[in-house]
């Protein structure tokens, strides 16, 4: 049997049954094995290949770069073939590789829609790819007998396995890639894209992704803003609250203390309850309602001849009321801006200060 080495982007070699050729490669390192044999088994071939990207070329002179060799070696296998079916077998070997990485339990990422875009120029129609898992692999041998794959040491280890994936778009899935990192890697290298597949689906969903992030990173912006005005709010209304509250215990105990029929004091309690209620459910309506209380303006107006000759002086429940009030059309104003929109910053409302 005649031994034909098989180096590395240095052209291949095909052979014919009798022929009593082995092809024989080693020395990989990253690099990828092609075995091909027609579907009678009357042709074998072997090629190694170190990338997709077409190089300069350093293996062999006057080609036009490192992968014209390669081209060429698909070229004669289709001539060859004579138009019957081509079986490839395509793996990437590692002596010591990780059976746990899809990286290291397949052909390197690219080398099958390489090899479907050469056989396409090549005008080799009819063929079918199985890829290979070649972990432990340190050396491969071809015959007319089939492949023969050694480990460490010169042990025979035989064919080797399917891999778990038998597409590169499959194996882009499943290698833990971000969306924009597979899209960088399509397009650094135009080999492996021929038909923009691949481009493609990853652009849409690159593109999918950032109107996700632009999406979550809104409704975090709104949340915040909406935290920010509850805490606002809270701000605002908590010490009118607090004096309403006492204000509750303050007028009760007088309308308690005071003779029967003393409507003032039964009044004042009255309504300093009900502004208390609307205040905490922050209801501007019912709050307003309460001007058409019958004794509305006999709680919040003082009764003075002064008074009624100028204005009409507010008492102490008088000015918490539209204090009350002003807040609350406040709260409600800010209720009903967009989203996107800033709220105003609290000391710019209409409630600092007493209402007079």
């Amino acid at each position: 049997m005649s031994r034909i080495y098989v180096i590395m982007d240095s052209g291949g070699a095909i052979s014919v049954v009798g022929s009593g050729d082995e092809h024989f490669t080693d020395g990989f390192g990253g690099c990828t094995a092609f075995y091909a044999r027609t579907a009678s088994g009357e042709i074998y071939a072997l090629y190694h290949l170190s990338s997709t990207l077409d190089r300069a070329p350093e293996m062999v002179e006057g080609v036009t770069d490192s992968n014209e060799p390669f081209r060429n070696w698909i070229r004669d296998l289709k001539e060859q073939s004579a138009g019957q079916k081509v079986h490839f077998y395509v793996g990437t070997p590692w002596l010591f590789g990780d059976n746990e990485k899809v990286e290291k339990t397949h052909p390197q990422l690219g080398m099958e829609r390489y090899l479907r875009k050469i056989c396409a120029q090549q005008g080799l129609e009819d063929f079918d790819i199985t890829l290979l898992n070649m972990i432990d692999v340190e050396s491969i041998s071809i015959t007319q007998q089939g492949m023969m794959c050694y480990g460490y040491n010169g042990k025979e280890i035989g064919k080797p396995p399917p891999a778990q994936y038998q597409t590169d778009e499959e194996i882009l899935e499943h290698l833990g890639w971000t969306n924009q990192r597979c899209l960088q890697f399509i397009k650094a290298d135009p080999n492996i894209d021929f038909d923009g597949k691949l481009f493609k689906k990853y652009a849409q969903r690159c593109t999918d992704d950032e109107t996700i992030k632009q999406k979550v990173q809104a409704e975090a912006k709104q949340k915040e803003m909406e935290h920010q005005q509850k805490e606002m709010i809270a701000a605002i209304t908590q010490p009118l609250l607090v004096v309403l509250g006492n204000m509750v215990t303050k007028y009760q105990k007088i309308a308690d203390e005071s003779r029967k029929g003393n409507s003032q004091a039964d009044f004042n309690f009255l309504f300093v309850k009900e502004l208390l209620k609307a205040t905490e459910s922050r209801d501007l309506q019912s709050l307003q309602e309460m001007k058409t209380l019958d004794y509305f303006k006999q709680v919040t107006e003082k009764s003075s001849l002064v008074s009624s000759l100028f204005s009409k002086e507010r008492t102490e429940l008088g000015k918490l009321f539209y204090k009350a009030e002003n807040i609350l059309a406040y709260i409600q104003e800010l209720s009903n801006e967009e989203a996107s929109t800033h709220a105003s910053s609290p000391s710019h409302g209409p409630f600092v200060g007493n209402s007079s």
